[in-house]
């Protein structure tokens, strides 16, 4: 036959085929030759694909001359057909164009989707699975109906492996069990067995690894015996995957592969060559070995550049994003990363988008983005779980685990780490359970177990090193290093750091190098080192580049720690709190800043320290600012006070309901017992109520963090305090005479900055043993009635202004005052500085979150001027739920409702509903018709997230998130509620209160209580403020007059000390 000799000449160089073909002179082809031609070329398809190509291109161009359009309809179909099985994506779609044009004009619809089969044929080609998949279920139709019998189990294996591409793993199974089915009864065993390669590859996804390693053996003898070498390479390219996941066996997988690479090169297909480097890759990832990961990759990428295939390409840059996460070069891993999240989603690779969701979440946290970090892992998670891909949502669970560490929950990683465990033995993927101990291990020194660290280290060093994984090695190396050297054995700790640097330097990982330069500085001050201590921790910041915030913060504190000099120190100092602060800026939620910086708040507490001791205030004040309030700082920082999407889901709101139905049955039980004994059934009740409140936390939490945007991601990059522009500022914020005071405490001491229009001081005052039982008796929680102690509010009075902060003390000079820690609960306006006379005698006190915070809040734009009794008054005093009645409420109520313009408004009893409070605030919140809110109610405090914490109303409660779907709110709000001031602080000074919910909402200043309200005295009080605000006067200074009419007229402090006024003056 003369096709043969151009054939060969065609497969033999390829480059020339086009002109080869087109010089040649070839008799008409007939449809005996095309027969004989397909058929042949069918035998060479997986042994000689290119020359099988070369086949039907000879066949193709001798149908050309001839005018039989159903011949050349058929050559061209032939030739889609050999150009799928040599993996030539464009030339198939030019044949199978040609085929389905020349089809369609033949009228033949049946082969006209037999075309666009083949044109779908590799769905992994293909630019978009969905719609191939559509594609391929309407061409299948078509055939069947069009009696195309023999193609049917193929084009239906073809829709079974793009529905494996969808994620859809029953039906692909399903489809593939039918198409070997149908080859069976035909005898075709070749055919079965690519059937089963499908399977496989559908069982490993679902982790049924025997099943999938079963048919992989069958389907390997039944290649090996029909001598199919791309189909036995196939075969392999799958037990690689299926060794490594099933048993971590890196090198029998790396085998696996590079006997496929061998096939695929020999037999010419660039496309499968790719694939096997982009698989040796992740060995040489988990191996530690980078240096050959980034040539693999590389390999892999030339091929891709040539053929853009989506999905592969996609995967490439998944891979080279790892890859470059190895490397410590995490910005250009989230480039890659974005990229592959971009072609994933074109083709329709959820599977796929969850894995580089999972690798963005894991480089976020490498930068010590953990609040971005959280929302693409547990995105990752969402959709892994809704896939049931059980092995990727364990891989995810596992960074979670990590991360949580990081953020100081390490219970959290305990029950992530578990979890991931438990799948992947349910996997039988008993190898990853070394990778656990790691982990564990670090988890163990976070909280200070340092007898189960040893053991888990010494267990994963040998497994490690059975593996031969480097990186694992060395980790424990390095851990066991930091915990033997705590132990003082130094000589054994010296040996595994040594070995954990060699490790990590072999294999370029450089965060890991760094970490291994900062517990090397401390093993060398620990010995008394500390010239190569502070070597060590300069070598760290030089491997990172000072790139890595959690590298930074640590060698600059170890730096400032064994400093020559004080100036040395504080400049130390500062870089660490500000590598520190890098990190918390970008954490948006009061309780994740919280722990976050439960671990690393020492730094602060010695920055502050080191400063004031010295003398210099400017930058005490500085580190006494970034030790506070970060969260505030950045919800005062958003353009508008529009505030959260309220985070919302079915499980929230059946939680929320359990809740209100527990506290409910808790107020019942306690208003009816007999006796002072807490009884069995309330101590279930509160444990239950307990752990309902913290799953509602935690959910809200989750659903909150999906709301995470880019701009709030650079809002969080705010400057840090300035002192310069803080007094250039507080003219217009106060219009008077004024004094700051910033407080910052510790166990042993109080730091105090006192900042006026030109002058800054600090103090650092020891903590004395007689003022703690004055201390006490201040902060404790306070019953209505319950006397304050003259000796006690002069004691802290006196430790808390010293003679220096007295002289700044006037009656109409505002004091802006920035408490810290439990120094928030103290009745600021009772307090005994001078002679006995409360602080709301001296001067107009103003509590204020942060100094930073003042600024922010003031640089807020100004709500529209509103007439001063154009205000809404809500006021309850009559509950369902087991609440007492507050019968002077009623009095309030009268006495404020004088004061209200005729546009004011007033909500009492069974009206004052969420409902109604949500009408009033239509689209545009409260601030747009009132200038003040004032509450008078029952206000509850939740102790243990803060979350729940609100107001009660007659038959419902308003929850501090639900204050946000009336924002912005108006410049003033009043809650004269008991303990309305009450905030769950978590470390950092970060608030969850009714107070600081006002605040980011929309409110301008808000006027709470400390302790219970005592309803006889709250009536007079209100009356007076309003009035004082009706006469001009300021909030502020309002309520300070008010206090003092109080004081005039002898009431007691208890009555009306716990006042305060928080925000602007």
């Amino acid at each position: 036959m003369p096709y043969l000799a151009l054939a060969q000449q065609l497969a033999a160089d390829p480059a020339q085929a086009s002109s080869r073909l087109a010089a040649a002179t070839l008799p008409p082809l007939t449809p005996n030759a095309l027969r004989q031609l397909s058929h042949l070329a069918d035998q060479h398809a997986a042994s000689r694909p290119g020359y099988s190509y070369a086949l039907m291109a000879v066949a193709n161009a001798a149908a050309n001359p001839t005018q039989d359009k159903n011949l050349q309809a058929q050559a061209a179909w032939h030739l889609a057909r050999a150009a799928n099985a040599w993996v030539r994506p464009q030339l198939t779609t030019q044949a199978a164009n040609q085929a389905e044009t020349l089809f369609n004009q033949l009228n033949q619809p049946g082969w006209a989707a037999a075309a666009r089969w083949q044109q779908n044929a590799l769905p992994w080609t293909q630019p978009n699975f969905a719609h191939i998949t559509q594609t391929l279920t309407a061409a299948l139709a078509t055939m069947q109906a069009s009696h195309l019998d023999p193609w049917l189990p193929d084009c239906q294996l073809s829709l079974a492996y793009a529905h494996l591409l969808g994620g859809n793993f029953s039906l692909a199974h399903q489809l593939a069990t039918h198409s070997h089915e149908t080859f069976a009864t035909r005898g075709d065993e070749v055919a079965q067995a690519r059937c089963l390669l499908t399977l496989s590859s559908c069982l490993r996804r679902q982790n049924a690894y025997g099943q999938a390693a079963s048919h992989l053996a069958k389907a390997l003898a039944i290649f090996r015996r029909h001598n199919t070498p791309v189909y036995i390479a196939q075969t392999l390219f799958q037990q690689g995957y299926l060794t490594w996941l099933a048993a971590g066996q890196y090198e029998q997988a790396a085998q696996h592969w590079q006997q496929a690479l061998h096939i695929f090169t020999t037999a010419d297909l660039p496309l499968w060559v790719a694939q096997c480097h982009g698989a040796l890759a992740q060995v040489h990832d988990n191996r530690g070995q980078l240096a050959a990961m980034g040539h693999a990759l590389q390999q892999a990428r030339e091929i891709y550049t040539t053929y853009q295939i989506p999905g592969l390409w996609a995967d490439n840059l998944l891979e080279s994003g790892r890859w470059e996460i190895a490397r410590g070069n995490y910005d250009t891993a989230l480039q890659h990363l974005a990229g592959a999240q971009t072609q994933y989603e074109r083709v329709g690779s959820p599977w796929m988008i969850s894995v580089t969701l999972d690798n963005q979440g894991h480089a976020h946290a490498q930068l010590g983005r953990y609040q971005q970090a959280l929302y693409y892992l547990e995105q990752a998670l969402e959709k892994s779980l809704a896939l049931g891909f059980w092995q990727r949502v364990a891989a995810v669970e596992w960074h979670l685990a990590h991360l949580w560490l990081h953020l100081g929950q390490p219970a959290r990683t305990h029950a992530y780490l578990d979890q991931a465990l438990s799948r992947y033995q349910a996997a039988q993927q008993e190898a990853f359970h070394f990778d656990a101990l790691n982990l564990r291990a670090t988890a163990y020194m976070a909280e200070g177990k340092l007898a189960q660290v040893t053991d888990c280290l010494r267990q994963s060093l040998v497994v490690a090193r059975q593996l031969g994984d480097q990186a694992e090695e060395a980790l424990a190396c390095r851990l066991l290093g930091e915990v033997l050297a705590q132990h003082d054995q130094t000589a054994e700790a010296a040996n595994y750091l040594q070995q954990a640097e060699n490790i990590f330097a072999a294999t370029g990982m450089m965060q890991e190098q760094a970490m291994c330069q900062i517990v090397w500085g401390h093993y060398h001050r620990q010995t008394g080192n500390l010239a190569a201590a502070r070597a060590a921790w300069q070598q760290a910041l030089t491997i990172s580049q000072a790139l890595l915030p959690e590298i930074a913060w640590l060698a600059h504190a170890g730096l400032a720690a064994t400093a020559p000099n004080t100036v040395s120190a504080i400049g130390q100092y500062r870089q660490s709190v500000a590598a520190l602060q890098q990190m918390r800026r970008r954490l948006w939620q009061p309780d994740l800043a919280g722990s976050f910086l439960n671990n690393r708040v020492t730094v602060l507490d010695q920055a502050v320290a080191v400063a004031a001791l010295a003398g210099d205030a400017q930058q005490a004040l500085h580190f006494m600012e970034e030790g506070k309030a970060q969260t505030m700082a950045l919800a005062l920082h958003t353009p508008t006070p529009d505030g959260p999407q309220r985070a919302s889901s079915n499980e929230l709101q059946e939680l929320a309901a359990e809740i209100e139905q527990l506290q409910t049955q808790m107020r019942v039980t306690l208003a009816s017992r007999d006796s002072f004994m807490r009884t069995r059934q309330e101590d279930d009740l509160r444990q239950h109520l307990k752990g309902k409140v913290q799953a509602f936390a935690a959910l809200k939490s989750r659903l909150e963090r999906q709301q995470w945007t880019e701009q709030r991601a650079r809002l969080s990059a705010d400057a840090p305090f300035r002192l310069a522009q803080f007094r250039q500022q507080m003219p217009q914020v106060v219009r008077g005479p004024w004094a700051a005071l910033d407080y910052y405490l510790t166990d042993d001491r109080l730091y105090l900055a006192l900042v006026t229009p030109d002058n800054c001081h600090v103090w650092a005052i020891p903590r004395p043993g007689h003022l703690n039982l004055a201390l006490r008796q201040l902060l404790q929680a306070r019953p209505p009635h319950t006397p304050l102690y003259k000796r006690d509010l002069a004691t802290v009075g006196d430790w808390l202004f010293p003679a220096g902060v007295r002289d700044h003390l006037s009656p109409d000079s505002h004091l802006l005052i920035a408490p810290h820690r439990q120094l928030h609960r103290l009745p600021w306006a009772a307090l005994m500085p001078v002679n006995n006379r409360p602080l709301a005698a001296l001067s107009i006190p103003v509590l204020v979150p942060s100094l930073q915070a003042l600024l922010l809040l003031d640089q807020r734009p100004a709500p529209t001027p509103l007439p001063a009794g154009q205000g809404l008054v809500v006021a309850v005093s009559k509950f369902e739920g087991g609440r007492p009645p507050l019968p002077q409420v009623r009095q309030e109520a009268a006495l404020l409702q004088d004061l209200l313009a005729p546009a004011g408004h007033l909500l009492t009893e069974a009206a004052a509903t969420k409902a109604a409070l949500s009408e009033l605030a239509a689209e545009a919140g409260l601030a747009t018709r009132y200038a003040f809110l004032h509450i008078a109610s029952h206000a509850f405090h939740e102790p243990h997230t803060g979350w729940l914490s609100g107001i009660a109303l007659h038959h419902e409660e308003l929850w501090l998130d639900e204050l946000w779907a009336l924002a912005p709110l108006p410049a003033l709000v009043t809650l004269s509620a008991c303990s309305s001031s009450q905030s769950r602080l978590y470390a950092g000074d970060e608030h969850v209160s009714l107070v600081t919910t006002g605040l980011s909402a929309g409110a301008r200043q808000v006027i709470g209580s400390l302790w219970p309200v005592v309803d006889t005295a709250a009536p007079q009080l209100m009356h007076e403020l309003y009035q004082q605000i009706q006469a001009g006067h300021r909030p502020a200074a309002s309520l300070a007059l008010a206090q003092r009419a109080a004081l005039a007229h002898g009431v007691p402090a208890t009555l009306w000390g716990g006042f305060c006024c928080t925000g602007l003056p």
